[in-house]
C-alpha cells in the first residue's frame, strides 16, 4: 500500500485539535486533515417554528403576538442569546400614554440556520 494514501482501516487512532483532526497510522506516519463539519446546528422543532414565524414577516413580530402563538419567553431569550433574533423596543403612544413594546426580528444568522 502506498504510504501517502491510507484508508480509515489503517488508522490506529485519531485526536482532534480545534478544527484539525490528527490521524496516526500504526507504522508512525502522521498526517492531518480538516475535522468533519457538523453542518447546520440542530434546532428543536420549537426553535425552528419560532424562526419560521419571524422569517415570514419583514417587519418582525410584536412580542405579545409572538407569545400568543405559543412561543415561550424562555424560547425568545434562547433565540436572542444565540444571535438568531434581535429585539428593539420603540416607544409608542396610546391614549395619551407612552407604551414600550418589544418587536422581534430574525437576523441573517437566524435565516442561515433555517
Amino acid at each position: 500500500m502506498d504510504k501517502s494514501v491510507a484508508g480509515p482501516a489503517a488508522l490506529s487512532g485519531a485526536t482532534s485539535r480545534g478544527s484539525i483532526l490528527l490521524l496516526r497510522k500504526r507504522d508512525g506516519i502522521r498526517f492531518a486533515m480538516p475535522a468533519p463539519s457538523l453542518g447546520k446546528p440542530a434546532l428543536s422543532s420549537d426553535h425552528r417554528r419560532a424562526l419560521g414565524l419571524l422569517a415570514s414577516l419583514i417587519d418582525g413580530y410584536w412580542e405579545a403576538l409572538f407569545l400568543a402563538h405559543g412561543v415561550t419567553a424562555a424560547l425568545i431569550e434562547a433565540l436572542v442569546a444565540a444571535g438568531h433574533v434581535t429585539v428593539d423596543a420603540p416607544k409608542m403612544h396610546a391614549n395619551g400614554r407612552v407604551v414600550v413594546v418589544r418587536r422581534l426580528r430574525i437576523t441573517e444568522a437566524g435565516r442561515q440556520v433555517l
